[in-house]
């Protein structure tokens, strides 16, 4: 088999193989011929030719496909993440971690159809925290002021007229995962909540978030702890 440096060599005008009397330029053909095609070894590390890394690039676009192995990349490396997210326009990606990224982004180009639409909003919420929230519901069309058999006196009653391009997001909380709203976990996942869904909702639009735990076998139906996020 004739080696990828000696090909080279042999492709060269005449003129040029007949006066490497020194061997340098078939030393310079070995340099490039390992970082083109063979590979080389550098202190105990095989670093593949760019013609195998070829064979990698569909691999670089596969977040969700098998674990790596030490020298074929088989799914999305973890550097290269973030380059995919802001490639599908999925901008709030720093706020999740690799494995939680790999599945938002490997389900979230379907969901663009949906853009603009509730379902879009559901949908890609459950996307990004389906194993940390029991519920999530998206209310587009919220009863203003007082409605009998909906309001709660104290609660969502107030003295108002309709609110245009205004939604609101409820979310409930996994009992296992109930703690202080004051505490940093609570206000992290709110964080990237709120980012998400600002990134998710139509620029003219406004909504509320509000925050329920799931409440422990002690409560009464009808008495879970709520938290409203506020407006936006």
């Amino acid at each position: 088999m004739v080696e990828p440096a000696e090909r080279m060599f042999s492709s060269l005008p005449a003129v040029f193989r007949s006066r490497d009397a020194t061997g340098d330029l078939n030393r310079l053909l070995d340099v490039l011929a390992a970082c083109f095609f063979s590979g080389r070894t550098i202190d105990d590390h095989f670093w593949p030719g760019l013609e195998q890394r070829l064979d990698d690039i569909p691999a670089l676009f596969s977040p969700m496909a098998a674990s790596q192995d030490e020298l074929r990349i088989e799914r999305t490396p973890d550097r290269f993440l973030p380059w995919l997210a802001a490639w599908l326009s999925f901008t709030p990606y720093p706020l999740f971690a690799p494995e939680a990224l790999r599945r938002i982004l490997a389900g979230i180009v379907p969901l663009y159809k949906l853009r603009g639409t509730r379902d879009y909003l559901v949908h890609l919420l459950e996307l990004c925290f389906g194993d940390e929230l029991a519920r999530i519901h998206v209310d587009d069309r919220p009863s203003v002021g007082f409605t009998i058999g909906q309001s709660d006196l104290g609660v969502d009653t107030r003295l108002a007229v309709s609110r245009p391009f205004f939604f609101k997001v409820v979310v409930e909380g996994h009992e296992a995962a109930t703690v202080p709203m004051g505490a940093d976990p609570a206000e992290a996942l709110q964080h990237r909540l709120r980012a998400v869904i600002d990134f998710a909702k139509p620029a003219h639009t406004t909504y509320e978030l509000e925050w329920r735990m799931r409440p422990r076998a002690t409560h009464r139906r009808g008495h879970s702890p709520a938290v409203s996020g506020g407006d936006r």
